[in-house]
């Protein structure tokens, strides 16, 4: 989380190790049955991915103010996709 790459080689680098952490998030949550775990997952993810948000500079996330951000409730909607 506290990397700051310095040139372009360095971003994609980092990039693509993020992928690849989400694509294997993805297909352990894939292989999820309990619906009690899917959800716990689901929610578990949604944090991380608010934890991401706050912790980058405002510069890196444009179009994703905190005002935005709440007027779309960007992660209230990503939390409840799939939950009953």
């Amino acid at each position: 989380m506290s990397e700051k790459p310095q040139d372009f080689q360095a971003i994609l680098a980092l990039f693509r190790r993020k992928a690849v952490l989400v694509a294997a998030l993805t297909d352990h949550l894939d292989g999820l049955e309990e619906p009690k775990a899917k959800a716990y997952m689901t929610c578990r993810a949604v944090q991380s991915a608010k934890i991401d948000f706050d912790t980058n500079d405002a510069d890196s996330t444009e179009n994703r103010s905190e005002g935005k951000r709440r007027a779309e409730q960007f992660f209230r909607t990503a939390a409840s996709v799939g939950m009953d």
